[in-house]
């Protein structure tokens, strides 16, 4: 009797140019084009990307065959009890 991976859960990530399924699991993440990332912003130095609705933080890795053109994703949720990122606020101070 053969084991087989549970399938990944996906959630939705509305951006300003596209709205995707992003896979919540690191053994099986999402291939998606670059161009995604230009309505979500750039990942910080570690590759991540901090989003406030829904709460998520996106891993994200550049640069795998057999294009450049594509980005792996996936995501994780973060606890209320996380420190707060920058930017993660609503208020803007003028």
């Amino acid at each position: 009797m053969s084991v087989r991976p549970s399938e990944p859960v996906y959630i939705r990530i509305n951006s300003d140019n596209a709205e995707t399924m992003i896979s919540t699991d690191w053994r099986q993440p999402s291939v998606l084009p670059v161009c995604v990332l230009k309505g979500v912003g750039l990942p910080d130095r570690d590759g991540l990307i901090h989003l406030t609705r829904p709460r998520v933080t996106l891993h994200v890795t550049f640069g795998q065959p057999p294009s450049d053109d594509v980005v792996t994703v996936w995501a994780s949720w973060r606890t209320v009890h996380q420190c707060e990122e920058p930017g993660d606020s609503d208020c803007a101070i003028l």
